[in-house]
């Protein structure tokens, strides 16, 4: 965004098929029972100001099985979708030495019950390149 290129945007998008060789709930398919398709997009910022740099990414991934059902509602497919953020702060110290503090956050809804759970990681951390 700016010439010396201190604030720096990302945003991708990818689709993941996946397949196995477990068998399938349906002869006439030719999906596999742990087969799923993967939609995610993600957006990442960066802003640099030495010593200082702070960066940030927010990511949405949503899956549906082809062959799975769900527990809730045995009509539906499985569905999951994964929303997570990190937050992460660095401090260029010296030349080689770097203090950072990261935060992560993930929650997944589903309509499986199992698959649904929410994490936070707080992390200091100190690099120190020989």
């Amino acid at each position: 965004w700016d010439n010396d290129r201190r604030l720096r945007m990302r945003t991708r998008f990818s689709i993941l098929e996946n397949t196995d060789n477990g068998p399938s709930e349906s002869l006439d398919s030719d999906a596999t029972y742990f087969g799923y398709r993967r939609a995610r997009i993600s957006h990442s910022w960066r802003y640099r100001l030495a010593p200082y740099s702070i960066s940030a990414t927010f990511s949405n991934s949503h899956y549906d099985y082809d062959v799975q059902r769900s527990f809730i509602e045995n009509d539906t497919f499985r569905q999951r979708m994964d929303r997570s953020f990190d937050l992460s702060i660095q401090y260029d110290y010296a030349e080689f030495l770097t203090f950072q503090f990261r935060f992560e956050q993930e929650i997944t809804q589903s309509n499986v019950p199992q698959d649904e759970y929410r994490y936070r990681i707080y992390s200091v951390g100190l690099d120190w390149e020989f």
